[in-house]
């Protein structure tokens, strides 16, 4: 993780938010360093997605600032974000691959629509992308063939294609079993590694938290209620954090099981028990 005595890469200072009469940030403060790997967490309607979508410029604040390398970009117009979304890449919850093109054009996109390179040099970097998402070769497959990892993976793989500053992951192991969620997880963590690039990422999946934060922030009360390292997270005696820690473990539980067939209907005691005991009955 940054040493903390280095400037943010992204701030978000008191930010405002509403839809309506409905406030999702009433002063949203948080900071994000570069290089690391930060997770948002938060119960349903606490605004996890709407930090991303304000960060690229998709809604906007009602009032604060958001700063992106120092400028604050709340009032930026359309021509004025050009710059700032070609330094982000979003993976979006669903993938949001083309179906009508290949999964070589799908991963293409952001370098014929931005960057000047020659098909050659195109191809070169798709297949790249590819290997390093575990899918070699698969350049002339339609997503309608792929599964529901593999489309995750092969999003994955066009989010990375233009060497991003920052990536924002919305949700990345939303509908995916236990073995591609770990694949999708581990697979962040190799981006990282590799390109050293600045991730946020928003989600409800504690296992894949875990695996990827260097640091971890907490939404409630529309605001950031904690923000700490992973581990001092997971160790948290915060009742909010302790909680929704508790409360998402036990969906997991009651997930598997009812994947499983199983029985779901138990006592408060053996739910504890379970969790202590990492979800085994």
């Amino acid at each position: 993780m940054p040493a903390p005595s280095r400037d943010p890469l992204v701030r978000f200072v008191e930010v405002r938010k509403a839809f309506g009469p409905k406030v999702v940030y009433e002063n949203l403060t948080l900071s994000i360093y570069p290089g690391e790997t930060l997770t948002i967490l938060g119960g349903s309607g606490t605004g996890k997605s709407v930090a991303l979508k304000l960060l690229i410029g998709l809604l906007r604040a009602d009032s604060g600032a958001i700063y992106v390398d120092g400028q604050d970009i709340v009032n930026h117009n359309e021509n004025q974000f050009l710059p700032i979304r070609k330094r982000i890449s979003m993976l979006f919850q669903s993938g949001a691959l083309f179906d009508s093109i290949t999964v070589g054009e799908n991963v293409a996109y952001p370098l014929r629509e931005h960057a000047k390179m020659s098909d050659a040099e195109i191809r070169d970097v798709v297949a790249e992308k590819l290997e390093w998402v575990g899918l070699p070769g698969i350049e002339k497959m339609k997503p309608a063939d792929l599964s529901g990892g593999m489309r995750k993976r092969v999003a994955l793989a066009r989010a990375i294609a233009g060497s991003p500053e920052i990536i924002l992951y919305d949700e990345p192991t939303t509908g995916l079993d236990p073995i591609n969620t770990r694949r999708i997880s581990e697979l962040i963590l190799s981006i990282q590694d590799r390109i050293k690039v600045t991730s946020v990422v928003v989600t409800h999946d504690m296992a894949c938290a875990f695996i990827v934060s260097d640091r971890m922030a907490m939404l409630a009360n529309r605001r950031v209620v904690a923000e700490l390292p992973a581990r001092e997270f997971q160790e948290s005696d915060n009742p909010v954090i302790r909680d929704f820690i508790y409360a998402m473990s036990l969906d997991k539980i009651i997930q598997e099981r009812e994947a499983a067939g199983g029985h779901i209907h138990v006592t408060q005691a053996q739910r504890v028990d379970e969790l202590d005991n990492g979800g085994r009955p």
